[in-house]
């Protein structure tokens, strides 16, 4: 699933290989998905995107947004995305784009959206992640943290705060498990019982685990333009056979708020 890390990576590959380039062929929905979303019919896209060049492209939240002089094509949570010079037979894409010399596949792997339109749409996700600062933007600092944490529940554990309702925009289940891991924190945990050191240092971790992801090229659980991102995951389906790399203890996992959660017993400890 793409969260907020993964979003400014794909953005900066995109950049890379997709601007100022003629589209000359739209295909959209050639394979249909029950959980793919669209915000209008197969003909729109087309006649917004034929001809069409894109002059930017920019991340906000679990948003990736590519952007001409009068279209706009965003894509969002569980998409996967290919540069290639021919259709792989195998692939079963949602959208293609026709270059000159490449095309771009984008496929829905769980559940993702994709968007296009000249000017503007309404939703309500999107909205909000461009209202709120990101976790890396200079706003995003400790007093906007102080104060996000003060307007919230403190009954909420640290999962539901930090990883629902986007209250982090781009913030989901995969990149909080191993933030609170280097923080040494329970996923279980509620905020009432945090000291204010141990909320400190949450922000501290959640900005430089965050910029090591970027730095990294994403995540390696998820899939992105050139293929998994480098920085490999602790707290998740991939690296949960592995022993704990601070104590060396069996790790755990449980079902929690809807989704998996990892932690290690020793290094993570519950306290009620």
């Amino acid at each position: 699933m793409i969260e907020y890390p993964e979003a400014v990576v794909l953005s900066r590959q995109l950049k890379q290989k997709y601007l100022n380039q003629t589209i000359f062929d739209v295909e959209v929905n050639a394979y249909p998905h029950k959980m793919a979303w669209f915000n209008a019919e197969s003909q729109v896209f087309r006649d917004i995107l034929i001809g069409s060049k894109f002059k930017d492209c920019i991340a906000y939240g679990s948003f990736v947004e590519l952007r001409g002089e009068d279209c706009h094509l965003v894509f969002h949570e569980g998409i996967q995305l290919r540069d290639v010079c021919e259709v792989p037979s195998d692939v079963k894409h949602q959208l293609k784009l026709v270059f000159a010399d490449h095309i771009l596949l984008v496929s829905i792997k769980m559940y993702g959206g994709i968007y296009c339109f000249k000017d503007t749409i309404f939703n309500v996700y999107r909205d909000r992640a461009l209202d709120l600062p990101g976790i890396l933007d200079v706003g995003f600092d400790q007093s906007y943290w102080n104060a996000l944490v003060g307007q919230n529940s403190k009954k909420l554990s640290l999962k539901a705060f930090l990883a629902t309702e986007q209250r982090i925009p781009g913030l989901g289940n995969g990149l909080v498990q191993d933030i609170l891991f280097k923080a040494k924190l329970h996923p279980k945990r509620k905020l009432e019982t945090l000291s204010q050191l141990e909320l400190e240092k949450l922000f501290v971790v959640l900005k430089e685990q965050t910029q090591l992801i970027v730095d990294l090229g994403g995540r390696d659980t998820e899939g992105l333009l050139d293929g998994p991102g480098g920085y490999p995951s602790i707290m998740s389906s991939k690296g949960y056979a592995l022993p704990c790399p601070v104590c060396g203890g069996l790790k755990v996992k449980e079902n929690y708020l809807g989704g998996s959660i990892y932690f290690c017993p020793h290094c993570q400890k519950l306290e009620e």
